[in-house]
C-alpha cells in the first residue's frame, strides 16, 4: 500500500475541513474506521494497528466532533501483516489456525480496539 499520506480530512485546508464537517457529514451518525485500509500504521512488530501518520487519530476525532457524529465504528479490512500468511495487508489469509496463534491474534484485536477507543474518546471528549 502507498506510504504517501493522501487523506481526508488531513489534506484539506482549515476552511475546507470545517465545510466538510458541517456540510458533508451532517446527518451521519458514525464514521467507519477501516483498520488495515485507512487506519494502517503498525507497531515495530507489525502486530498492532496504530495511526499511520502523526495526528491521524486527532484529525478523525476532530472530524467526529465538529461533524456532529456520535462516534466511530471500528472494523477490520485486514489484520496487521504479522497475522497474515503473506505478511502484507493485501491478499493472504491468517497465518495459522492453531489455538495458541488464534488466542494471541484475538488478544491483538482487543488491544487494537482499546488503542483506537482510548485515543478517540480522549480527543472527542476534550
Amino acid at each position: 500500500m502507498p506510504s504517501e499520506v493522501v487523506a481526508v480530512p488531513h489534506d484539506l485546508v482549515d476552511s475546507e475541513k470545517m465545510r466538510f464537517y458541517q456540510e458533508m457529514l451532517r446527518g451521519f451518525r458514525y464514521v467507519r474506521l477501516a483498520l488495515g485500509l485507512y487506519v494502517r500504521g503498525l507497531d515495530k512488530d507489525q502486530k498492532q494497528i496504530i495511526e499511520r501518520y502523526p495526528g491521524q487519530m486527532e484529525g478523525l476525532a476532530n472530524m467526529t466532533y465538529f461533524g456532529g457524529l456520535e462516534g466511530a465504528d471500528v472494523e477490520y479490512w485486514s489484520p496487521a501483516p504479522f497475522w497474515k500468511s503473506n505478511q502484507a495487508f493485501i491478499n493472504g489469509t491468517l497465518a495459522s489456525f492453531e489455538d495458541d496463534f488464534l488466542t494471541e491474534f484475538g488478544n491483538a484485536i482487543i488491544k487494537d480496539n482499546f488503542y483506537i477507543s482510548n485515543i478517540y474518546k480522549r480527543m472527542v471528549s476534550r
